[in-house]
């Protein structure tokens, strides 16, 4: 009889003690996320602020940053990247702009763009069509230690 209660009772500590860890560890993910976020929504309004400064200007017409753990931290749709004063001149467009990190090293960023993009040089016109389109920047004690561009099987069609 005994045995069996150490044996209940061993079972409800570990299963505790897992629960708490796990609970614990979702918890500090979450809030860790979180802070990033109010972090990136910042840096994007400084990219914002800096292109601005320097002639251009961002446009979308949806931008969502989710909190929740194992999603896409920042989704825009329909990006428009153009010259402020012809923006007809200089015009880069996507449908999808995504930023995802790594849930444990949130030093490392991925940008995802859409697989269609179309980029407008004064009167030259063009489809860039890609397999996919990744950007990969490393940071390391809050400055950017590496950026690697992927691109697979880049299609660039003059209109």
């Amino acid at each position: 009889m005994q045995s069996k209660s150490l044996i209940k009772n061993g079972l409800f500590w570990i299963t505790f003690l897992v629960t708490f860890f796990f609970t614990i560890s979702l918890v500090w993910i979450v809030e860790r996320r979180e802070a990033y976020i109010d972090c990136l929504k910042v840096q994007v309004n400084n990219v914002i602020s800096f292109a601005n400064e320097q002639g251009y200007d961002f446009s979308y017409e949806e931008l969502h940053f989710s909190y929740l753990p194992f999603s896409k931290i920042l989704t825009a749709k329909n990006v428009v990247l153009y010259k402020i004063d012809n923006p007809e001149e200089i015009r880069w467009e996507a449908e999808d702009f995504i930023l995802q990190n790594n849930i444990v090293n949130y030093d490392r960023i991925s940008i995802i763009l859409d697989k269609k993009q179309s980029l407008t040089i004064f009167d030259d016109k063009f489809d860039i069509k890609t397999l996919s389109s990744n950007i990969i920047i490393n940071k390391e004690k809050g400055s950017i230690k590496k950026v690697s561009f992927n691109f697979m099987k880049v299609d660039i069609y003059r209109l």
